[in-house]
């Protein structure tokens, strides 16, 4: 399970995120619905209500001083300028957000909170060390621990891990892209020296067509079919995808095998199986050297035929093309 986060410190952004903003939604069956995100049930009655120019309501100014916060050195500093901002977001989206006995009944306030312990999670991964004493012990009262009459402590809230989940990135988010496009994005260098692995993914229900190969270059924004690959440090990585001819969606094919062009006979698919045929292309090389000159980077993905030859992005047979960070 996943729980998402209202991310108003990357870079700038006014009002709150679009699945928040309306009363209703349409559901997958196709009936209009009251939206859980728009508002919550306040416990002496009504609505839980926000500022009533929240959609023209900036936010920029508070991402900035996020990332001023993020520098901080040490915990107490971190831990002041933070809860400034987190503040500063509970006024700026009003209503019942900004007073503190009636800020949690506003759905918003979990994917506000859950923006702050990523924040918390990313300053500890790039400055690794126990609490203060003073917070380490500090009792969060009127929580108990299970079955016990122990408040839990600073200490029981300090790793996520200890909590059984964890972040799979770090300071950024790369939305969906495609191919040949120009991706831009930012890794700070002491947290990209921490990052375990970075891949790009490109995943497929469908074989290709035809043979392609993906290249994939960082901080090469004019990378083409002819940019050379040997011993350039801007190719991040590569892979190709080995040709299987045309062939239909799955679901199209029927119950019977199926003769292709070619004379082969390709089985229908089993029940219950779903083919993949994603690849994986690991870059962490690349964006680490990279980090270390500028935290302010490219991606982009290049495809070629077996001849060396541009092949157009719309004719690859990709669902999506995505980053994770382990």
């Amino acid at each position: 399970m996943t729980l998402p986060y209202w991310d108003w410190s990357s870079g700038p952004s006014t009002g709150v995120p679009a699945a928040c903003r309306t009363a209703t939604y349409v559901n997958r069956s196709g009936v209009t619905v009251p939206n859980p995100l728009y508002s919550g049930p306040r416990a002496a009655g009504g609505q839980t209500n926000r500022r009533s120019n929240i959609d023209t309501t900036a936010f920029d100014d508070l991402a900035t001083a996020a990332q001023a916060a993020m520098s901080a050195t040490t915990f107490n500093s971190f831990q002041n300028q933070m809860n400034g901002v987190h503040g500063s977001v509970h006024v700026r989206t009003g209503g019942d957000m900004g007073s503190v006995p009636s800020a949690a009944y506003d759905p918003i306030f979990y994917l506000h909170h859950a923006n702050i312990d990523r924040l918390w999670a990313n300053w500890q991964a790039a400055h690794p060390g126990a609490l203060p004493g003073t917070e380490a012990s500090f009792q969060l009262q009127p929580f108990n621990r299970p079955y016990s009459a122990n408040w839990y402590t600073g200490t029981d809230m300090e790793s996520t891990a200890a909590l059984g989940y964890a972040y799979r990135n770090f300071c950024f988010y790369l939305p969906p892209f495609r191919l040949w496009e120009v991706v831009k994005f930012r890794v700070r260098p002491e947290l990209a020296q921490r990052i375990p692995a970075m891949r790009v993914v490109l995943k497929s229900h469908h074989a290709q067509p035809e043979p392609m190969e993906i290249r994939v270059f960082v901080n090469q924004p004019d990378a083409n079919a002819k940019t050379e690959t040997l011993g350039n440090r801007q190719l991040a990585g590569l892979g190709a995808f080995f040709a299987h001819g045309p062939m239909e969606p799955h679901g199209q094919h029927g119950n019977a095998s199926k003769s292709t062009e070619h004379g082969e006979h390709r089985p229908p698919p089993q029940p219950g199986v779903k083919e993949r045929f994603d690849l994986e292309l690991d870059i962490t090389r690349a964006v680490r050297e990279a980090s270390a000159k500028s935290e302010e980077m490219t991606l982009k993905l290049v495809v070629v035929d077996a001849n060396g030859n541009e092949v157009p992005a719309d004719r690859a047979l990709l669902e999506q093309i995505e980053v994770v960070v382990e």
